[in-house]
């Protein structure tokens, strides 16, 4: 028996939303949203599991990125 996935929602900003939108539409051939925020968690997230960067962002969600860190 296959595992079904887990859905749930995400809110998005209207100016992250449509710049999802584009890269989605950008892509040959385009893809879904759901596909592009899936593949986006896969290689964005869970490709970085143990980078100590990651570790801290993501315990620091108020902290500003910065490019000179």
């Amino acid at each position: 028996m296959r595992n079904k996935p887990k859905r749930f929602s995400v809110s998005l900003s209207k100016t992250d939303y449509k710049k999802l939108k584009e890269i989605a539409r950008s892509l040959r051939p385009s893809v879904s949203l759901q596909y592009l925020v899936n593949w986006s968690i896969q290689k964005g997230l869970f490709d970085r599991t143990n980078e100590r960067r990651l570790r801290d962002e993501l315990a620091n969600p108020l902290r500003t990125n910065r490019s000179d860190d």
